[in-house]
């Protein structure tokens, strides 16, 4: 599984973390399901446009803040974790474009890309501004570590079970240990 999908919460308030729950399990739900067809070649970029699209259907329906009090919205979500939500795969389809277009970027393009991502550590589709100055170092370094997590590339992912279904003994505490190029 890309290391885009992986279910850590970013840091950042109560709304933005349940739209991003929402969103990462729809995201992996799909890509496990495709990933049974071929693990190899599963099109995160796909993935992301497809529940973005899907997502603005239901926003064209019904806005987000339109339903407030009603709970007619389905999956029943607050109107405010709903408009996160958009916002969250609108980063997760940039971010799956540019993990993609990264092996065909040339040195200068990649130096470039790595600026843009140190410059701007908070998704800006999120539209979260550091209020308090005094917190600012402190919750720009939460953020690019989660970002270092997010874009990371993970060469294979050893889930613990062997090609028979028995347990390999690596495995400590039912967890899969990941194998992470540095």
């Amino acid at each position: 599984m890309p290391a885009l999908l992986h279910d850590q919460l970013p840091p950042c308030g109560l709304y933005p973390q349940v739209a991003y729950e929402n969103v990462i399990r729809r995201l992996r739900k799909i890509w496990f399901q495709r990933a049974v067809q071929d693990a190899n070649n599963v099109p995160v970029v796909e993935i992301c446009n497809w529940i973005l699209q899907d997502l603005r259907i239901e926003a064209e329906d019904s806005p987000p803040g339109t339903e407030c009090g009603t709970k007619q919205r389905q999956p029943w979500r607050r109107e405010d974790v709903f408009r996160y939500e958009i916002c969250w795969t609108q980063y997760f389809v940039r971010e799956a474009e540019v993990l993609e277009m990264r092996a065909t970027m040339s040195e200068e393009e990649l130096e470039k890309q790595d600026f843009r991502d140190k410059l701007h550590p908070i998704p800006k589709e999120l539209d979260i501004y550091i209020k308090k100055s005094c917190n600012k170092k402190t919750v720009l370094d939460s953020w690019k570590a989660w970002h270092q997590m997010k874009r990371r590339v993970v060469l294979s992912q050893d889930a613990g079970f062997g090609v028979d279904g028995t347990q390999d003994a690596d495995v400590e505490d039912g967890h899969a240990h990941f194998k992470v190029k540095n």
